[in-house]
């Protein structure tokens, strides 16, 4: 297996890349045919931090074969993007590939897990967390990976049940949280208050369409995270002139379920 660089920035991170299978090598559970070259080409958005599939490709190793080998009928592009995404997490040189929360979100969950312990949803701050989380691995791991959900729930080391009873109580659909608004006369995007919805404090407004997972993380949520974030630059002896912020992939998400 081979990965090629086709595309890079002005810093030579590489921004399209195509990962080359040959024969004898595995995609999935399919063996590639030794006389068989198998490509995929995926690409990633800096600004989301999204990985998508963009092309793959069948070549025969020589010419005049008189045969067609059997994995350009059984590939298909899913298990490809699957088994190239795979390979680019494990390469060096690609670790803007990775999913990798911004430091010191990634430095809270660890310290609220350590010992083995199950990320807690006591405090609002925790809550808001939870949901920036939740909103991440949905952007950036793409919904062809199998593992998405058990991605998140081994970042927070919950289990699946867990992790779904406690997005379900921190969330109320966004048609709910628009109801609110015209009745409160507020601005859900941009008022930092907490609002209680449904019997439940609001951190994420959730797609109303059964078909989308995500949504938008309240104004609140963000607030609480931009200011835990400035305390932990002050704790380390660096005190900014601005305000941290909370990056755009942990604000909202909406992909298929």
């Amino acid at each position: 297996m081979k990965i090629n660089k086709d595309v890079s920035n002005t810093d030579n991170q590489p921004l399209i890349v195509t990962v080359v299978f040959s024969g004898g090598e595995r995609v999935g559970d399919e063996v590639i045919d030794d006389l068989l070259q198998v490509s995929v080409t995926l690409e990633l958005n800096p600004r989301t931090s999204q990985v998508s599939y963009k092309a793959h490709k069948f070549e025969t190793v020589g010419s005049n074969l008189g045969y067609i080998p059997r994995q350009t009928r059984t590939l298909s592009p899913m298990q490809l993007f699957q088994a190239g995404w795979l390979e680019l997490m494990k390469a060096k040189g690609f670790e803007q590939w990775r999913p990798k929360l911004q430091q010191e979100i990634d430095d809270y969950i660890k310290e609220a897990t350590k010992k083995k312990k199950s990320f807690s949803m006591k405090g609002d701050l925790n809550k808001a967390i939870f949901v920036a989380t939740y909103l991440y691995y949905l952007n950036t791991v793409p919904l062809a990976i199998e593992s998405r959900h058990e991605q998140i729930c081994e970042k927070l080391n919950m289990s699946s049940g867990s992790f779904t009873k406690n997005l379900s109580r921190v969330s109320v659909p966004l048609a709910d949280c628009q109801k609110y608004s015209r009745k409160k006369k507020v601005n859900i995007f941009r008022n930092l208050d907490k609002m209680r919805i449904n019997d439940k404090d609001v951190f994420l407004m959730s797609n109303s369409e059964p078909k989308l997972k995500g949504g938008y993380i309240t104004p609140y949520a963000v607030d609480l995270i931009e200011n835990y974030m400035l305390e932990y630059w002050n704790n380390k002896g660096l005190n900014n002139s601005y305000q941290p912020t909370l990056d755009p992939v942990f604000q909202q998400a909406f992909v298929g379920a």
